[in-house]
């Protein structure tokens, strides 16, 4: 018996020891998660003046609570905090106006809070379109088999729960806690392995026994390189349609639900170099695609690696309509938006003008040049002895200038040339001029019977030089004029029309209908420079299912990495003056000349199709060349020698006879 009472005391003293060590033990685990959320919390919302709730969603456990508490009381005395409970999230009806502390036990709570995203709950509402723009999500799920649980139900739902996990614009940091560690992860979309897919990223770890960081807390501003993955900048241009055979065009594509993608559209403007510069600098391919229903939009602009935006953008009309219309289309995020029409009839070529189109400028120059260097050797040769025209010519050529010319026109000669050399070098020219004849002639023949239109001005100085009628809304007047002078520099008045917006819709219908046959470019613009700040900033947190969106908006959400990311770009251009950065790197659309291949009617002849006939007819003439000067060294040193025998011959005379006279001399005197 008392053996017994022994074991028994031994038996309780051993359970309170145990009893004792696991109270420590979890003393110390909620000292350390405490601490490490408190650090958390303190380097993340606290030190950037970040406001947050706690929210502890589902049945608290002992553990959670004493969590709170000790966090509550570290943070206490800087900040006051709020604890807000939600037991039932079908009733909870809670504006979020602050960052979340969101804690809780199971991952099941945190899928159920997902679920309801998808069904457009009020919690989803608020979390998707009341957030600020500082929001922040950190999340705290006690065990790390919890969230395992949760990613691998996130990997068995549909890809609609996927998506909507990504608007819900949450859980973008999340602590987890194992025996050891207390682990500090974040979400993305993007790493090295994985674009578009869920790819925890280990930021920091907690020792619970050293009670401190692996290495220095600090704050995940935003993620800065998405490892090159794809993002695609959804455009919808479904409002630019203005005539009937557009509308035909547009109805053809419609009935294909893909997403359209036209490579041949040219983006320009603030929008497109924010994300330019964005790719540039995090390291994302930019992928720009067009759709043109607004129903196709929204549906894509869903998925988890699409942008939505409403980019500049010029269309370049003529391709797919009967009519002779052009029109440019600039189009931006906000009410800083720039048209530019040009609405044809334009000027006709004359016939005077088509007689130099079949050759580019190049081609004439160097025709001129081969042409006059022909008539200058014939010119020079009236100056030269008639030996060299004899030999240059040949005796029975009298008229080389007619025969010349004769040759380029495609008259017959005459009179040819005697000797071989001079008659291969009159068969090349006469194969030269053929060549170049029979190209003009053709081209010219082409031109002559066609009505063809002189290009299109490209910028706003074209217009006034071309002398077209600028149409212009009362509203922009004024501003068109002053950015006018500063560019074109007052060089020439532009003929400007103002007009209340009504007429100015009615000039333009009857236009393109071809009721009035005038140059009209019809000009729409506005440079309000303050609206352009402050929608840009406001524009990227817009995302409205009812109509389009008017920024650059992930569907990860307004505080997420990439729109952290276009922010600090689009705050720089702001703060060095966007204007001036407009100015500076030549983005004033309407300034600039246009970017777009078109097919030019006139197939013109340049020196590179060319080049053969004049290549092959040099590299001929070389041959006779070198044989002409040769008869020439030939004729002069054949002519030398005979003279130098003349000369020896009367020099032998001339010593025969002195030699003569002096013997007869010496005979007489003796």
């Amino acid at each position: 018996m008392q053996k017994l009472k022994v074991i028994i005391t031994i038996f309780f003293i051993i359970m309170a020891q145990v009893g004792t060590l696991k109270m420590q033990n979890s003393l110390e685990t909620v000292y350390s998660t405490s601490k490490a959320i408190t650090d958390v919390i303190h380097e993340f919302y606290i030190t950037n003046k970040i406001y947050f709730d706690f929210i502890i969603y589902g049945k608290a456990t002992n553990h959670i609570n004493d969590v709170i508490d000790e966090v509550t009381k570290k943070l206490s005395e800087i900040i006051p905090i709020e604890i807000i409970h939600i037991k039932d999230i079908e009733n909870w009806n809670h504006e979020l106006n602050q960052s979340v502390v969101f804690l809780t036990e199971s991952a099941d709570n945190l899928i159920n809070l997902h679920k309801n995203s998808i069904k457009n709950h009020p919690i989803a509402t608020k979390l998707t379109n009341l957030i600020p723009k500082k929001f922040k999500f950190l999340v705290y799920v006690e065990e790390i088999l919890e969230i395992k649980k949760f990613r691998r139900a996130m990997e068995i739902h549909n890809e609609e729960i996927s998506l909507s996990w990504c608007d819900l614009r949450c859980f973008e940091f999340i602590i987890t806690r194992n025996e050891n560690f207390i682990n500090l992860t974040a979400n993305l979309l993007f790493s090295e392995k994985s674009c578009g897919n869920f790819e925890p990223i280990l930021l920091n770890s907690f020792g619970i026994n050293s009670q401190k960081w692996n290495k220095e807390l600090e704050n995940f501003n935003h993620f800065d390189n998405f490892h090159g993955c794809m993002l695609t900048i959804s455009v919808n241009f479904n409002h630019f349609w203005y005539t009937e055979e557009a509308k035909k065009y547009r109805n053809s594509i419609s009935d294909n639900k893909e997403l359209i993608t036209f490579q041949s559209f040219n983006y320009r403007g603030i929008s497109n170099e924010v994300i330019n510069l964005a790719a540039k600098k995090y390291n994302f391919t930019p992928h720009f695609s067009i759709f043109d229903n607004l129903k196709g939009y929204n549906e894509h602009i869903g998925t988890k690696n699409y942008l939505g935006s409403k980019l500049k953008m010029i269309f370049f009309l003529n391709s797919y309509l009967d009519k002779k219309i052009v029109g440019f289309h600039t189009l931006d995020q906000c009410d800083t938006i720039s048209y530019y029409y040009l609405v044809t009839p334009n000027d006709l070529y004359t016939n005077y003008e088509k007689l130099l189109m079949p050759f580019d400028i190049t081609t004439w120059i160097l025709l001129t040049f081969t042409i006059s260097s022909t008539f200058a050797v014939v010119f020079v040769s009236y100056k030269i002895p008639q030996w060299f025209k004899d030999l240059f010519y040949g005796k029975n050529v009298k008229d080389p200038a007619y025969n010349a010319l004769g040759i380029i026109f495609g008259m017959s000669q005459l009179k040819l040339p005697n000797e071989s050399i001079n008659r291969f070098i009159l068969l090349l020219f006469i194969w030269f001029c053929l060549i170049f004849r029979t190209c003009y002639q053709s081209i010219l023949f082409e031109f002559m019977i066609s009505d063809m239109r002189k290009p299109l001005p490209a910028s706003i100085e074209d217009l006034v030089k071309y002398k077209y009628t600028i149409v212009l809304k009362e509203t922009v007047a004024k501003d068109f004029i002053k950015i006018n002078d500063r560019i074109i520099n007052g060089r020439e008045s532009p003929n400007v029309i103002k007009i209340s917006t009504e007429n100015f819709n009615l000039l333009y219908r009857d236009a393109i209908n071809g009721e009035i046959d005038t140059k009209f470019a019809f000009l729409v613009t506005t440079f309000d420079h303050v609206h352009l700040n402050s929608s840009l900033k406001n524009s990227l947190t817009i995302m409205d299912n009812e109509k389009i969106t008017l920024g650059i908006s992930h569907i990860m959400g307004s505080n997420n990495m990439l729109i952290e990311a276009i922010n600090y770009i689009i705050s720089r251009f702001i703060s060095n003056g966007i204007s001036n950065h407009l100015i500076e790197f030549g983005s004033w659309d309407l300034w600039r000349p246009f970017d777009i291949e078109t097919e030019d009617p006139r197939k013109i002849l340049s020196l590179d199709d060319l080049e053969f006939g004049f290549v092959l007819w040099i590299f001929s003439l070389s041959f006779p060349i070198i044989c002409f000067l040769y008869e020439i060294f030939s004729y002069l040193t054949a002519k030398l020698l005979r003279n130098v025998q003349d000369f020896l011959f009367t020099l032998v005379l001339f010593l025969f006879l002195i030699m003569k006279l002096r013997k007869f001399y010496y005979r007489r005197n003796l």
